[in-house]
């Protein structure tokens, strides 16, 4: 199947940092669930990975990058195995600053 990427425009300079992914109920399936910002439809370095059958908070407080108005700023998340039942009450958030 094809992904559908959904970009949000940016509206100012700043730095996007403190990637935060809290997964409430975990799925079946032995896989990696990794999510991964996007800039322009390219893939940064502020990723987090988490095992699909797990729940709860994983951050990367470590990796930045900048942006400016214009940018597109998107999330990529991939599954790197069977997945029997995916993850539920998944809630991501980045900080602009």
């Amino acid at each position: 199947p094809t992904a559908i990427e959904i970009q949000i425009p940016i509206t100012r300079p700043g730095t996007i940092r403190n990637l935060r992914v809290n997964a409430q109920v975990a799925g079946t399936g032995a896989a990696t669930v990794t999510h991964t910002v996007r800039k322009n439809g390219a893939d940064q370095t502020l990723t987090v990975g988490q095992s699909n059958t797990a729940a709860g908070l994983v951050s990367d407080l470590v990796n930045t990058f900048t942006v400016v108005a214009g940018d597109l700023v998107s999330v990529s998340i991939v599954k790197s195995g069977v997945v029997a039942a995916g993850q539920t009450g998944v809630i991501g958030t980045v900080d602009l600053v």
